[in-house]
């Protein structure tokens, strides 16, 4: 083989590992993300990225941990970032799967980076992840509800497409500070007739920083913890169930040993262990 091919061929061979290892996504360290697993993809969204100097950043990438590719501790991670990313990021979002065919993330945006940037551009309230085309918009609507920004909600999508927002707390829209007792349901499959209120008789009171599952008979959610209005922990035991078909609550006391009270937890559906 002749000189000049070997010296060519380690030249397109140092120019693959440069390719391959420029092409690995390393995310920032981030508080106050939101996240959403669709197609086999956890993708995350905003948060803030603390800087060597303690200065804060808000978190504009889109990027997702590609589940469908083995990984342990010891690999790296199979991260990556699409080509799109956020206007106006945001904290203490939260996020869940909707539309016609479960194909797009619908954001409910917590505390936004900015309310509104300097060019009159104004943060949405909600914005839509088109996990197909890799696009962001807000929806538009026809029917128009004053819905209050908040964060620390735990947002719930059912498999009819609608999407379920309880309670949050405003601490960062004027100087005072709200706690709601409100649901607000926003349909993602009829875009137009956007949102709707729904009843909050027997819902326990205003709270944030609670958890909220769909059970798997997809119709009813389940709410656990947070904090009240009084600024009281909600007892783990006091479980507080929406349903979606009727439009009401229900209250049960959980038995058995009772975790300690908290906020800003998560919870998750899971096979009974016998």
């Amino acid at each position: 083989m002749s000189k000049l091919l070997i010296n060519l061929l380690i030249s397109v061979l140092l120019s693959s590992a440069f390719v391959s290892t420029y092409a690995i996504y390393y995310p920032p360290s981030l508080y106050g993300q939101t996240s959403a697993y669709i197609s086999s993809r956890l993708y995350i969204f905003g948060g803030t990225i603390l800087n060597i100097n303690n200065s804060v950043t808000f978190n504009h990438d889109i990027f997702y941990l590609d589940l469908s590719k083995p990984f342990n501790t010891t690999s790296v991670y199979p991260w990556s970032n699409e080509l799109t990313t956020l206007d106006i990021s945001h904290v203490n979002a939260s996020a869940c799967v909707g539309g016609a065919i479960q194909d797009n993330i619908f954001v409910f945006e917590g505390v936004p980076e900015v309310i509104q940037k300097s060019d009159g551009t104004i943060a949405p309230l909600i914005y839509k992840f088109d996990s197909q085309q890799k696009t962001v918009n807000p929806p538009q609507f026809n029917v128009t509800i004053d819905i209050p920004r908040r964060r620390s909600v735990q947002a719930v999508c059912d498999n009819q497409g609608k999407m379920y927002i309880f309670g949050g707390i405003d601490d960062f829209t004027s100087t005072g500070i709200f706690i709601y007792n409100r649901m607000d349901i926003f349909n993602t499959i009829e875009l137009s007739y956007g949102w709707k209120v729904g009843n909050v008789t027997q819902s326990g009171g205003g709270r944030y920083g609670y958890s909220a599952v769909l059970l798997n008979n997809d119709e009813k959610i389940v709410y656990i913890g947070g904090r009240l209005v009084s600024g009281d922990y909600v007892r783990m035991n006091d479980i507080y169930i929406y349903n979606t078909n009727l439009n009401q609550w229900e209250y049960q006391n959980a038995g058995g040993t009772v975790p300690n009270v908290r906020e800003g937890h998560s919870s998750v559906i899971s096979k009974e262990i016998t």
